[in-house]
């Protein structure tokens, strides 16, 4: 009797036991989100990234997951002190403007149903968003969960943080709470890391410490130099963290100064190189084949002809998604200042569809094609296959040689919307070299010659430079 009451007891300590450990070691599991659609159709998470905390994270072009729910939490990860800030940035995928929500796990219970874990909420659909957001004082010191979610029109309330919703996507990231315990002595400033290491010109980056203490009651200032040895104080950077951007390498380095003691070290600097704007700029492409394709692009000398359905020969060309021309179509020199007409011809692949169309060059040559008059031309909305013309001018004021020209067509009944990064459903993106000439000079006349000569007047002859006239 006695072996039967403890093979009994044995067993229900089997089950037992798991329970327990699991509810004494993080309260159960975090709940998943779930959706019926999820982004397959662009409602998605494009990036998220976080600055200004002691340690942050860039997580940029993620495009949709497989069950439209990512958990990083084992290789994403920011951290920031009881009482400081630190800011999350967030931006939607191109297809679709989300509503956004942000909840953090403070008292580390696996779950965010607690109050004040939702951290943030939009209060409208936005293509991108940021946020600040202050660590409690009362925040569990250690490693917690952040969820950020996005959804598609709807705003999101503080309680669906695991509700199922049909458009949207989620992602989880690792919080580190470092307790506010004063500094003392000579802190330690550590290494100085930048993500990325080598970065576009004139696009914002992080460079944060690694290796440093992390207490209350230090002080931060971010230098800069341009040859590693002679380095001067950025002006404001004063966060345990930098955002930043360059378009020449350079090096950082961050002096640490414990404020009890008056004690400062520097840390290891850091060079962050500068990558050429041709390798920099973003993808775009269709999500879906057929429907309508640009089938002509004709500019200045440039007249290129593509087909349904067939490739491009250029890196990364997707047949009926995306089309790289910059290595195989001669780039038509344009001149700064001139006018020049372009024709588009919007092609039908299978059926017809709404679609419009947008031209953007990147004129001050640094990878990107959102400065300022860079988006050349917007199309009205057309109903199917047609030709579309107009005129693009440039700038006196573009950098010379060569450069990047991107076409998108998209169906699409708001042109406004179109985007040179990213996805859409129906259309196709092409890619091409122009090369930009300077401003030109006025012709000059050649051959001069007197005719006839008196005293007072003279009669002179040349050969014209170009149209001017006596």
């Amino acid at each position: 009797m006695k072996k039967d009451y403890q093979s009994l007891w044995k067993r229900a300590l089997a089950l037992l036991l798991p329970a327990f450990f699991a509810v004494a070691n993080g309260y159960g599991q975090y709940c998943s989100p779930s959706f019926s659609t999820g982004c397959t159709y662009g409602d998605q998470i494009q990036s998220v990234s976080t600055t200004g905390g002691a340690s942050n994270f860039t997580n940029n072009n993620t495009g949709c997951a497989t069950g439209s729910y990512t958990n990083y939490t084992s290789s994403m990860s920011c951290s920031q002190i009881q009482g400081q800030t630190i800011t999350i940035n967030m931006t939607a995928g191109s297809a679709y403007t989300q509503q956004f929500g942000v909840w953090i796990d403070w008292n580390a219970d696996n779950d965010f149903a607690d109050a004040g874990e939702n951290v943030y909420l939009t209060t409208g659909s936005v293509a991108n968003t940021s946020t600040v957001v202050t660590v409690p004082f009362s925040a569990a010191p250690g490693t917690t969960r952040m969820r950020v979610r996005c959804n598609y029109s709807t705003a999101l309330t503080a309680t669906d943080m695991c509700a199922s919703t049909t458009y949207g996507e989620a992602e989880d990231y690792s919080f580190t709470i470092v307790g506010s315990t004063g500094c003392n002595g000579t802190p330690t400033a550590g290494a100085a890391s930048a993500t990325p290491a080598a970065v576009c010109p004139s696009v914002n980056f992080g460079v944060s410490l690694t290796g440093a203490t992390l207490a209350a009651g230090l002080t931060y200032q971010w230098q800069s130099s341009a040859n590693g040895t002679t380095y001067a104080n950025i002006t404001g950077a004063t966060s345990s963290s930098l955002s930043t951007s360059q378009t020449a390498d350079t090096y950082y380095q961050c002096i640490v100064t414990c404020t009890a003691s008056g004690a400062s070290s520097t840390s290891t600097p850091v060079l962050v190189t500068t990558n050429s704007f041709i390798n920099c700029y973003c993808t775009s492409n269709a999500l879906y084949t057929n429907y309508s394709e640009i089938q002509n692009v004709s500019i200045g000398t440039m007249n290129n002809v593509s087909t349904c359905g067939v490739a491009a020969p250029g890196p990364g060309s997707v047949a009926s998604l995306y089309s790289n021309f910059t290595t195989t179509v001669t780039p038509p020199v344009l001149a700064a200042s001139a006018a020049y007409p372009f024709s588009l011809t919007i092609g039908n692949c299978d059926y017809e569809l709404t679609n419009a169309q947008k031209i953007w060059i990147d004129y001050n040559h640094n990878g990107l094609f959102t400065d300022a008059g860079e988006n050349v031309y917007t199309s009205a909305t057309s109903p199917g296959s047609h030709i579309e013309s107009g005129s693009i001018t440039i700038p006196a004021t573009a950098m010379t040689g060569l450069t990047r020209m991107r076409i998108v067509t998209s169906y699409n009944t708001v042109p406004s919307s179109i985007n040179p990064c990213g996805t859409y459903s129906y259309g196709e993106t092409e890619d091409y070299y122009i090369n930009i000439a300077p401003v030109p000079t006025c012709p000059q006349p050649t051959a001069l010659s007197l005719t006839t000569a008196t005293t007072t007047t003279a009669d002179i002859d040349w050969t014209a430079g170009g149209s001017e006239t006596q």
